[in-house]
């Protein structure tokens, strides 16, 4: 028996009120996985963006380290004062 067949001899046994609750059921499911798989293929474009975003183009030249020249001073290792640290809290 096909399936179509085997789903109308069920539903040949359900109540008008079966009915009406097994629509509202079936209609929630297919809202729920259309926006699951919207989720889904935003969630890989999102992924494919960030990782086309960070690969080098052919016509791109590679990063060079060192844009703005100079060293780092002891100065800036040493701990921020009381006062500095409580303004970002």
């Amino acid at each position: 028996m096909e399936i179509k067949a085997l789903i109308q001899a069920e539903l040949d046994t359900f109540s008008e009120k079966q009915l009406k609750q097994l629509y509202r059921i079936i209609k929630n499911l297919k809202q729920e996985t259309t926006k699951s798989i919207r989720d889904q293929e935003q969630l890989k474009n999102f992924w494919e963006e960030d990782q086309v975003g960070n690969t080098l183009r052919k016509d791109q030249s590679p990063r060079t380290p060192g844009l703005l020249s100079g060293k780092l001073g002891d100065a800036f290792f040493e701990p921020l004062p009381e006062e500095e640290l409580q303004q970002w809290e």
